[in-house]
């Protein structure tokens, strides 16, 4: 047997704030990685099992738990890159780093990714 909470708000304890669940749940990043295009080490992640390194600036992002699909929004930062996200499943993403002045893939010490849906 199960059980859920069901509620519509969360409101702080003084009561002075509130936030409705549902976007709450729904602006809930649904994964994140934090890791090393040059030595491909993750720092940090939730819901990531893994990355794959399979070239110069190309990853694959894999995700512990299946997202429900694919349309999610990908959100990068790095040293100095523009990202691009090639193919999309419920189970991970390819993501591309590029060079912001050669416009050439390139491998960044410094990789986030986030991934909302």
């Amino acid at each position: 047997m199960s059980s859920a909470l069901q509620f519509d708000t969360l409101n702080t304890r003084d009561g002075s704030s509130s936030i409705g669940v549902e976007r709450l749940i729904k602006g809930a990043c649904a994964a994140w990685i934090n890791s090393s295009g040059v030595s491909n080490v993750i720092r940090g992640s939730y819901n990531v099992s893994s990355i794959t390194d399979t070239g110069t600036g190309a990853y694959t992002i894999n995700f512990a738990t299946p997202l429900p699909d694919v349309n999610y929004a990908a959100v990068g930062a790095t040293d100095s890159f523009v990202l691009s996200t090639r193919t999309r499943t419920v189970n991970g993403c390819d993501v591309v780093t590029f060079s912001s002045t050669t416009g050439t893939p390139a491998d960044y010490s410094q990789n986030s990714v986030s991934i909302f849906r």
